[in-house]
């Protein structure tokens, strides 16, 4: 019974501190529309830290979106698209090598 009581007792500590650390981590994120987004919807289940980690292409960020989406966060279309602007502009990855093959080769042969 006291290990039952130690282990509900870890998890509320532990649930209680990620619940207040998310929005103290968002006040590391870049400024711009979308950190607000983020700081309300986002860092509810995400560390900024591991957003703001993560590079990924417009298209991934929209795959990735649509999932929080269909897991249970709430955006209207508007704060959507501000989103997925914000992540793109302060969190993209650079354009896959096959892209960046293309057009150097076609630079070069001009």
């Amino acid at each position: 019974m006291n290990a039952l009581r130690f282990g509900i007792r870890s998890f509320l500590v532990l649930a209680t501190s990620c619940f207040c650390l998310g929005p103290i981590l968002a006040a590391d994120l870049p400024e711009g529309a979308g950190k607000e987004v983020i700081e309300q919807e986002c860092t509810a289940c995400h560390s900024a830290d591991r957003i703001a980690g993560q590079k990924k292409t417009k298209s991934d960020w929209q795959d990735t979106v649509d999932r929080m989406i269909s897991k249970g966060a709430g955006l209207s279309s508007s704060e959507y698209d501000t989103l997925i602007a914000y992540l793109v502009k302060n969190f993209s990855k650079d354009e896959e090598p096959a892209k960046i093959d293309k057009v150097a080769k076609a630079s070069q042969s001009h």
